[in-house]
């Protein structure tokens, strides 16, 4: 079987990475036995996402009071995939709580015009048989006419590896370089803000070190198309 080109996002490259199974499972349709419903562990940071873009583009303060944070959540939240009510209830406590974090500490927290907020983003063109994919978060023009992207983060520093953080950080900016080239930016950065101990990390590269990350996803996409070939 031919593959036409691989359409690939950060997420599904960590998810390769970590198990060839796992990455099956979530992103080739159709798998043995796949499992399809939303897990336990990804309602939160989903509710959350879609509630701060949610948050954004209504306008932030003052349209929104934080005592209505819940219900804004709430309008988000996927009920009946957790084992009881009380699971369900301590999840969403957890979810109201990063939501409220965000909205007394805002990124950034300096005044910045919104260029898109959750938006979707692909290569026109495949290159060596990849075209990358990804949904940016919240990309912001600053006065200075810098562009940045933010990734926001549900889960804490510790627990994403170096790379992880690399891979999205250039599927992100060779993305904004296509798509805001009109803009005419005199920078572009990326940043990742987590939310729960909210704290921002920029992740910057010297062009060398660029060039060896974009082989090495090229790399792993060349292994994920044997990987799927083989489920056939």
């Amino acid at each position: 079987m031919t593959l036409g080109p691989l359409r690939l996002s950060a997420s599904a490259i960590k998810a390769y990475t970590e198990s060839a199974y796992r990455y099956g499972k979530l992103y080739v349709d159709p798998l043995p036995h796949a499992d399809r419903l939303s897990s336990p562990a990804l309602i939160p940071g989903i509710a959350v996402h879609a509630a701060i873009a949610a948050y954004i583009t209504g306008g932030g303060r003052p349209r929104f009071r934080r005592d209505r944070l819940g219900d804004l959540l709430a309008s988000h939240w996927t009920s009946g995939a957790f084992n009881n009510a009380d699971e369900d209830q301590r999840s969403f406590q957890r979810g109201k709580t990063t939501l409220e974090g965000f909205y007394d500490q805002p990124y950034p927290a300096t005044a910045c015009k919104d260029v898109g907020v959750e938006v979707f983003m692909a290569w026109r063109s495949h290159h060596q048989g990849l075209i990358a994919i990804a949904r940016i978060d919240r990309l912001c023009l600053h006065p200075d006419g810098s562009l940045e992207v933010v990734d926001l983060k549900t889960g804490r520093p510790h627990r994403e590896s170096q790379s992880t953080r690399d891979v999205a950080a250039m599927i992100y900016r060779s993305l904004v370089v296509q798509e805001c080239e009109h803009l005419e930016p005199t920078s572009i950065r990326i940043s990742n803000y987590y939310l729960e101990p909210r704290v921002a990390q920029s992740v910057e590269f010297e062009p060398a070190a660029f060039r060896s990350g974009w082989e090495t996803i090229i790399g792993i996409s060349t292994d994920i198309k044997w990987f799927i070939r083989q489920l056939e």
